[in-house]
């Protein structure tokens, strides 16, 4: 069976918006109009179609990264996990740095207000 979501003309979200036809079972339309009744249906599909696509997009960008500057070397997750280690080891090493510099530093008189 077809399911029309969301039917007839409309406007979600400010967008214009047509009938789609998808299969889905009976089971899975009745499990999701149980969780969000029976007007809440088309928008729970177009949510889940905008997550869908989300979810590919960095895989997609992956590919047109790949595309245009090759392939990922076995070396190059290595290089950059040793360089993120540097940042963070030199990052701590700052923190601690300044943070004994302020332990260390003479009380400043406040000023009367």
């Amino acid at each position: 069976m077809s399911v029309g979501f969301p039917i007839g003309p409309s406007v979600v979200n400010g967008m214009a918006i047509k009938e789609v036809h998808r299969d889905a079972s009976r089971g899975a339309r009745r499990g999701i109009r149980a969780e969000v009744g029976r007007d809440g249906f088309s928008r729970y599909v177009m949510h889940a179609m905008e997550r869908r696509r989300e979810q590919d997009r960095p895989g997609e960008f992956a590919d047109l990264l790949e595309t245009g500057c090759g392939h990922v070397t076995k070396e190059e997750p290595a290089q950059a996990e040793a360089e993120r280690l540097e940042i963070e080891r030199k990052h701590v090493e700052h923190t601690r740095a300044r943070r004994a510099a302020a332990e260390n530093a003479p009380e400043r008189p406040r000023e009367a207000a």
